[in-house]
């Protein structure tokens, strides 16, 4: 598990991925607190399977820094409504094919999900809602699972052959997207009158809207902001202080506006990474405090 210290200030973060896994999840969490971590930050997987563990953390004076699928119990809840954050990707694509499509009596569309974390139902549900509502001659005909960029690019390859008809993809994040993009490539279907449409706004998908290909757009999350809360939050439990409110701002990304995106600091849309810098920053001494992702989308 990867971990950064901030020695000036004796503070440590260490970072865990349990891969979709709540068996993994639950494990993790309970060594954190017979190791006797100061904080944990998680994104459950399933809260109510999780909730035991939750109680346990929190029965032992540790704060649990709940982030993404709101759980019953938790010392406060971080993060966007995943519902808004799908639905604006799906808002955007909607936008574009009324834009760039000649009001056909159906446009043919696909989704790329993960459906075992609730907080990505919610944001694929968002999706679908968000196309539905904007544009009406949208039609959801496939809706594909993927673990990875190369499974997205299996399944994409699937649905392809399956209905050719399709002109636009929209996935619960960036990854699913890029994999969706290197599908379509090697059918040699890049053309004009595809859209792709992804969620995070990652580095990768922010240079190749700017480039103008068929990645139209992305949905971003002020991972920044996000991480800045996450961790005053984090301190202001250990020291027993006010939590500091948490307002995450929701932006779609086109070419329109990637370029702001692409300057400097707003290229890095990873909250791990915003985290572990965000601890540098803190202004007052925590020992140790730990994150789990319950999975990267």
């Amino acid at each position: 598990m990867p971990a950064c210290r901030s020695a000036a200030l004796d503070v440590e973060l260490t970072c865990f991925d349990a891969d979709n896994d709540v068996a993994k999840q639950l494990r993790v969490i309970q060594s954190w607190i017979a190791d006797g971590y100061d904080a944990v930050i998680c994104s459950p997987i399933e809260p109510t399977t999780l909730q035991p563990v939750i109680d346990q953390c929190m029965d032992n004076g540790i704060p649990f820094l709940n982030v993404d699928s709101e759980c019953q119990r938790k010392t406060v809840f971080i993060g966007v409504n995943q519902y808004e954050y799908g639905y604006t990707a799906g808002k955007l694509a909607a936008d574009w094919l009324n834009t760039n499509c000649s009001a056909p009596q159906t446009v043919a569309c696909a989704l790329l999900t993960k459906p075992q974390s609730l907080a990505v139902i919610d944001r694929a549900n968002g999706i679908i809602e968000g196309l539905r509502e904007n544009c009406a001659f949208a039609q959801i005909v496939a809706t594909k699972p993927y673990s990875d960029q190369a499974s997205a690019r299996e399944m994409t390859e699937q649905m392809m052959r399956e209905h050719p008809e399709i002109r636009c993809i929209v996935g619960v994040s960036d990854m699913s997207i890029l994999g969706a993009y290197d599908a379509l490539e090697a059918m040699n279907l890049l053309n004009e009158e595809m859209c792709l449409v992804g969620i995070d706004a990652s580095a990768p998908v922010l240079k190749k809207i700017q480039d103008g290909t068929v990645i139209r757009g992305s949905v971003s999350q002020d991972t920044k902001g996000f991480a800045e809360v996450t961790i005053q939050a984090a301190i202001a439990a250990i020291q027993g202080n006010p939590l500091p409110e948490s307002s995450i701002k929701i932006e779609a990304v086109t070419m329109e506006n990637v370029a702001a995106y692409l300057q400097a600091e707003a290229a890095s849309h990873s909250t791990t990474s915003q985290l572990t810098a965000s601890i540098t920053e803190a202004y007052s001494p925590v020992h140790r405090i730990r994150m789990d992702r319950g999975d990267v989308l």
